[in-house]
């Protein structure tokens, strides 16, 4: 959306290009926002390639039984793939760890009441990845089969909701 609108704004000012002779200030605004442009796109792509593959070792964590690890990295694939949509969106995102505070940030300006309703029914799961996050550095903690195969089913529909729309 932010991408959106900085497109729309350097078309505003070429426009005015057209009408007016050429100004020094407003090609090196033009390429500015041309750099902002890239280098936001970028960030969002780094972030969702990392994201599959914390998703990619989640998979492989499960398989082999290790399912603290695969919540870990299930937190962390849910985390940066709601991180890229806020960059998409707002052009930054806040730099905390916590699930349900980013996608609380993310319902007050794209799809509300699906996010909420997200939210609300995957509010446990939500929490054992945010607990999951903490426990991998600092609690010795246990997660069973059942949680991370639910984390997943979490992780299909987030990345559905933000991404297939």
């Amino acid at each position: 959306m932010l991408i959106k609108f900085i497109k729309f704004f350097g078309s505003v000012l070429i426009c005015g290009l057209k009408i007016h002779k050429k100004n020094p200030k407003i090609d090196h605004i033009l390429i500015s926002l041309n750099k902002t442009i890239y280098f936001m796109k970028k960030e969002i792509e780094i972030l969702l390639r990392r994201a599959e593959g914390f998703m990619r070792d989640s998979l492989e964590d499960l398989r082999r039984g290790d399912y603290d690890l695969a919540m870990f990295h299930l937190e962390q694939a849910c985390q940066l793939m709601i991180k890229a949509k806020i960059l998409d969106l707002f052009g930054y995102y806040e730099r905390t760890h916590s699930l349900r505070r980013l996608l609380s940030d993310l319902s007050n300006v794209f799809k509300k009441e699906e996010i909420e309703d997200f939210v609300e029914r995957y509010w446990i799961s939500l929490r054992n990845l945010e607990f999951a996050y903490i426990t991998s550095r600092y609690l010795p903690e246990e997660f069973k089969k059942e949680e991370v195969e639910e984390a997943l089913e979490l992780y299909k529909k987030l990345r559905e909701i933000l991404w297939n729309s």
